[in-house]
């Protein structure tokens, strides 16, 4: 969270009036009466808004502050520092002086303003300070402006102030107020160590008529950085208590430092009564249990009750505490947890008397822990923290809690266990050692399955799986992949692998497919409408047809054995790869959205590229082209390389073209740039 201190500071502004008297042998002619002063409009400058930081020595930064037009006589602005968020606001910055004055015929002054280093220190919150500057001169009319400092200490490894939470004690208490004064201790308590100053203001409330009842020592109490605790005392005068009086009295703690999320308030109830009030005392508390045995991975929780007597008892607040938060904890409404296995004790006490009672709670080990022979699998899961109770081992239970696991380079050689993750939806097991076959079917909920370059991978089987929307598997060495029942795909690459068919006909959701670098010799995308990526490169396919795939974007078709591309209905296709196929004719007249068109290596003797008006990238190096190449229509050419076309005499360009600003230009060396 970043610390945010508000600093305003108010200019209040005088001015001096030039007066002259003329006296005469006989008389004193009357002073005139100053004109107004010139309406002045302030800019206050300085920072706009940028970080200063802060390290290890005192900054200093000029404000200007300036009229928009010369003033007509000296204006004195009377400089004052104020916060809203710290008690002393002159020790996080500090004026060079306490008033400035713009003098007649000027438009500005200014002054210095720092900041030292020892409220700075390193990893402090940006804190935004604001400077403003006004006047209450009578003789003006003045519109006001500020500027914006925002300051930080040395940003090393910065690490975020952690929200704590305050509590109150006593939560509640009964107290008798018999002829002399009572002074009872307010402690305030966070959960954790602070990691700055915090602090906490006090508040006392109560419903009794005509008067004050119960005075705190102090309005606010700082927990300083480092501890846990601060303390004040709250007194009730036996005055404010006589004969049938009595008054419930609530402290109420809440805190006001700017760079803490926390419990709004946390209180304290006093049930305060003079000497003729009746206090009935609590005489026992029981519990409904007074051992209970947990075990890990089935039975975690139970409910504890406690019973106050008597049952018409002035107070019957209770806490609880347990003797190993580690083993078992307990909520305010009595309920047990169990986390570790071993033996603990939660108490229940009466608040302000002494009367308690004990539950001994014991948590055995899971006897549902499953097998994971795979030391580094196991450790990646609790590592990714699977293990809920920090037992050492993965329960039944703890294995159904997980919805995703990234485990991704963990050196693991087998997911013998994954089987008990019934509930999983996502699983990356990239770059790993894992060997054999893979089976998911227990594995029903996954969505995302993520298990490439696992080169020992030897079949995967995902019948199971009909959730499966994305699914990468390249660099294996599957020889056969059935995703028939895998009909929600959305996502396929199962590239570099050793299979040899495969049939998305039923994907009809398929939207991105990669298969290039296998064995594959056909493929039919004539169902996959949604198609928007299609890679297919190094395959042995003879033909591919795309006619019916209008939403594709890109394709890359290159090292295959096509010998005819027709993409006249793929009027979406920004990225076209086709290097090294045998082809002769590329109709691109259609391509009008063509970023990128790589076709080197090929026959192709024309391109008509008039069509192409976004056209960036274009590679038609190693071709067959013509005498004429005629790009003067595709000004967002950047790169372009048609070199070693011997037939390629010409390349027309558009007529604000110059060569030497387009490095990333090849041609032929007899080739010739005409426009």
């Amino acid at each position: 969270m970043k610390k945010i201190l508000s600093l305003a500071m108010m200019f209040m502004s005088t001015a001096s009036m030039l007066f002259s008297t003329s006296c005469s042998s006989t008389d004193v002619e009357p002073t005139p009466e100053p004109k107004p002063l010139t309406p002045i409009t302030l800019a206050v400058s300085g920072s706009d808004g940028k970080i200063i930081v802060v390290e290890g020595q005192d900054v200093k930064k000029t404000i200007t502050i300036k009229s928009e037009t010369a003033v007509d006589r000296e204006v004195v602005l009377t400089l004052a520092l104020n916060a809203t968020a710290v008690t002393k606001a002159d020790e996080y910055a500090t004026l060079s002086k306490n008033q400035v004055a713009i003098p007649a015929g000027s438009t500005e002054a200014t002054v210095e303003v720092t900041f030292p280093s020892s409220k700075y220190p390193e990893n402090t919150a940006e804190m935004a300070i604001k400077v403003s500057a006004t006047t209450a001169t009578e003789k003006v009319t003045l519109t006001p402006d500020n500027t914006t400092f925002n300051v930080k200490g040395k940003n090393g490894e910065e690490k975020p102030i952690e929200d704590v939470k305050i509590s109150l004690s006593p939560v509640a208490k009964t107290v008798a107020v018999n002829g002399v004064d009572v002074e009872e201790t307010v402690t305030i308590t966070l959960d954790k160590v602070a990691t700055t100053d915090v602090v906490v203001d006090l508040v006392v409330s109560n419903p009794l008529m005509g008067g004050k009842v119960g005075v705190l020592s102090a309005s606010s109490v700082t927990i300083a950085k480092g501890a846990k605790e601060g303390t004040a005392t709250i007194t009730f005068a036996t005055a404010d208590f006589l004969a049938e009086v009595s008054a419930v009295v609530t402290v109420t703690g809440s805190t006001k430092t700017a760079d803490f999320v926390m419990d709004t308030k946390a209180t304290s109830v006093f049930t305060v009564a003079g000497p003729t009030t009746v206090i009935v005392p609590v005489t026992d508390v029981t519990l409904n249990k007074k051992a209970v045995t947990l075990q890990l991975g089935a039975t975690i929780t139970t409910t504890l009750v406690a019973t106050v007597f008597p049952e018409n008892a002035t107070s019957k607040s209770i806490s609880w505490t347990t003797s190993n938060k580690e083993v078992a904890n307990i909520d305010i409404n009595g309920v047990v947890t169990a986390y570790k296995a071993g033996e603990t004790t939660i108490t229940v006490a009466s608040v302000g008397s002494p009367h308690m009672a004990v539950c001994v709670v014991t948590v055995l080990k899971s006897d549902l822990g499953i097998d994971i022979p795979d030391a580094n699998f196991k450790q990646a899961l609790i590592e990714a923290g699977v293990d809920l109770n920090n037992d050492g081992g993965i329960s039944k239970n703890e294995a159904e809690q997980v919805k995703k696991l990234a485990l991704e380079s963990k050196k693991i050689q087998s997911l013998e266990g994954i089987q008990y993750f019934k509930n999983i939806t996502e699983l990356n097991v990239n770059k790993n050692l894992i060997k054999g076959e893979l089976n998911f079917s227990n594995n029903t909920a996954l969505t995302v399955l993520y298990c490439s370059d696992n080169a020992g991978i030897t079949g995967i089987d995902v019948s199971q799986n009909t959730a499966l929307t994305s699914f990468i598997c390249y660099g294996t060495q599957i020889s056969t992949l059935d995703i028939s029942n895998n009909i929600a795909l959305t996502s396929l690459n199962c590239s570099s692998t050793q299979i040899t068919k495969l049939d998305v006909s039923s994907h009809i959701a398929l939207k991105k497919l990669i298969c290039s670098y296998t064995g594959i010799t056909e493929l039919n995308v004539s169902n996959n409408l949604a198609l928007t990526d299609l890679s297919c490169m190094k395959l042995a396919i003879k033909t591919l047809d795309i006619s019916k795939n209008l939403a594709l974007n890109a394709l890359s078709c290159s090292d295959t054995k096509i010998t005819e591309l027709n993409i006249s209905n793929n009027k979406e296709l920004s990225n076209l790869i086709c290097y090294n196929i045998d082809i002769s004719i590329l109709d691109v007249s259609k391509a009008t959205k063509m970023v990128r068109l790589n076709c080197c290596h090929t026959k192709i003797s024309s391109l008509i590229l008039n069509n192409c008006p976004v056209l960036r990238t274009l590679l038609c190096n190693d071709s067959q082209m013509s005498t004429i190449l005629d790009i003067s229509k595709n000004t967002k050419l950047t790169t372009m390389n048609c070199i070693n076309n011997e037939n390629l005499s010409v390349v027309k360009v558009w007529s604000s073209f110059d060569p030497a600003n387009y490095y990333g230009f090849k041609k032929p060396g007899n080739a010739t740039y005409i426009k």
